[in-house]
């Protein structure tokens, strides 16, 4: 697996596994409310970088709004869950930038609140957000010897 910058060219691939990962997995919302170009406006700004292989292409994303050091978006595409791909973006995110790091995550996902509490994210708040609770979480510990072995 190959983590790099994200060109315009990947746009495409992104924004497919935007619309798709959050139609099968953000049931709290209407599937039909989301649209294929919601990623160009959902990620305006932000420092994107892909997660590719030779077999499969771009298999995830992350996308970080630098100012802040706020992690945005996390996406790994379905059918490739669990094998590693998110917890190496992450990973490659703590070797690139200083951090500390933050991130919402709605109260409801259960499955992304346990990966990011795996992964060394501890709530650090909570809020609402369009009626709906989320937690604030940091990772600050960014000491090399924390992370996994390089995936580039």
């Amino acid at each position: 697996m190959t983590i790099r910058l994200a060109s315009i060219e990947d746009h495409a691939a992104l924004a497919g596994i935007f619309l798709s990962v959050r139609r099968s997995t953000f049931v709290w919302e209407d599937p039909a409310s989301f649209q294929l170009d919601d990623f160009a406006s959902a990620t305006e700004g932000e420092l994107i970088h892909v997660a590719e292989t030779a077999e499969n292409g771009i298999v995830g994303f992350i996308s970080l709004w630098e100012p802040e050091q706020f992690v945005h978006h996390l996406f790994i595409a379905n059918g490739h869950r669990g094998k590693g791909i998110g917890r190496a973006l992450l990973d490659d995110l703590a070797r690139r930038q200083p951090g500390p790091f933050r991130l919402k995550c709605v109260a409801g996902n259960s499955v992304a609140l346990s990966f990011y509490k795996r992964s060394g994210w501890a709530q650090i708040g909570e809020g609402e957000t369009d009626g709906r609770p989320y937690l604030l979480m940091e990772l600050s510990k960014t000491d090399e010897s924390t992370l996994s072995s390089p995936s580039t």
